[in-house]
């Protein structure tokens, strides 16, 4: 009676912790985007922040701060700032490909192809399709009413990702200084909860870490570079669009 009793406790205890993680998750799943950048831009500022932090003579909240202000000058400001062009560029492309659809682009655009060699036969089917698709959206909408309201829904859906672009902007900022100030006994605290043997703990730790800011850094700075030399690219040579396009290519 005793074993069962306990069994039976246990059971519930387990699932009254796994649903309270669960919860936990519900809670900060909003949040898990802009915390993960927190925790990429303290690791890859941490070593600037412990000199920053020893010029200062140990003072951890003002090396914090000045350090999260500087990360948001260098980084986050022309991240959100290169986003929202982004987003008005998105906006005009929009625009722009509706009043081409509009003018009758669609229904010239299969002629134009037509003409290039090797592509111009096999477009013929797809591009046909696409006419016929836009040829029932016309006709069930004659007066362009339905574009126009998929224009509105757009540009206001775009509008609420910039309100949540601002939000993830600011929990980013107020992480990276908790990030910064409390560094060593969160290391500590993590480093302590792992119940493995403290030299391999140290090595394993020690491994990830640099592979995790190998990865990362090589990733970021490729994606930037990308995207910067696409960017030009589409500039110089007239193409609209070309802070968009750049965008796209650095995060493909």
């Amino acid at each position: 009676m005793a074993q069962s009793v306990k069994i039976l406790s246990t059971s519930f205890l387990v699932l009254f912790v796994v649903l309270l993680l669960y919860l936990v998750f519900a809670i900060f799943a909003p949040f898990l985007t802009p915390i993960m950048w927190s925790l990429i831009l303290a690791r890859l500022f941490y070593p600037v922040h412990e000199r920053l932090a020893r010029f200062v003579r140990g003072k951890r909240a003002i090396s914090a701060m000045l350090m999260t202000l500087a990360v948001m000058i260098l980084v986050v400001l022309p991240v959100s700032y290169g986003t929202v062009l982004a987003v008005n560029e998105t906006i005009h492309a929009y625009q722009a490909i509706t009043e081409w659809i509009q003018a009758g682009g669609m229904e010239e655009l299969p002629k134009r192809l037509a003409s290039l060699p090797f592509i111009g036969t096999l477009s013929q089917n797809v591009l046909g399709n696409l006419v016929l698709a836009y040829g029932v959206l016309k006709g069930s909408s004659p007066d362009g009413s339905t574009i126009f309201q998929t224009i509105a829904g757009t540009v206001s859906g775009l509008a609420m990702n910039m309100a949540e672009v601002a939000t993830d902007f600011l929990i980013t900022l107020f992480t990276l200084f908790f990030l910064f100030r409390d560094s060593p006994s969160l290391i500590k605290t993590v480093h302590g909860a792992l119940p493995i043997d403290p030299k391999a703990k140290t090595e394993i730790l020690g491994t990830l870490d640099q592979t995790v800011v190998a990865v990362v850094r090589g990733t970021l700075l490729t994606a930037v570079a990308q995207g910067f030399v696409a960017g030009m690219t589409y500039w110089l040579l007239g193409i609209p669009f070309p802070l968009l396009l750049g965008a796209l290519s650095g995060l493909l």
